[in-house]
């Protein structure tokens, strides 16, 4: 969740995306700011609604801290990612906090689509993932 200033040109481009409850995908590009360039800024360049950029999602990155994990939790995420069959590669990054120490893994079994179902559970059990 962020907010950004849209003036002028930008505001009439993108102002169409402009509403509550939008999942917007925002490309853009740091550069110096207005009228002060010791400052940056970031440039929205594109805005997408989320919901059409499923399909170009390559792939989803899950990390998961080896402290969170509990038989109840991988059977609970094992569950959302069966039910949630697609197309999208599935990493998963399991690490350990107080050592740094990480083990990267692509499931060969596994492949997903970006659910609402799947999504939830990611965030309601704070676990941290990326799209690519």
């Amino acid at each position: 969740k962020h907010e950004f200033a849209l003036f002028g040109k930008d505001y009439e481009t993108f102002r169409i995306y402009m509403f509550n409850g939008y999942f917007l995908y925002v490309k853009g590009k740091v550069q110096p700011r207005f009228k002060d360039s010791d400052q940056l800024e970031f440039k929205i360049t594109q805005m997408t609604q989320l919901s059409e950029m499923r399909s170009k999602v390559r792939e989803m990155h899950i990390k998961l801290s080896i402290d969170e994990i509990t038989d109840g939790s991988i059977a609970e995420l094992t569950e959302r990612i069966t039910a949630s069959d697609g197309t999208t590669q599935l990493h998963v990054n399991v690490y350990d906090p107080a050592t740094l120490v990480s083990v990267a893994m692509l499931s060969k079994r596994h492949r997903v689509s970006l659910t609402g179902d799947l999504i939830a559970l990611l965030e309601e059990r704070d676990i941290k993932y990326t799209i690519v």
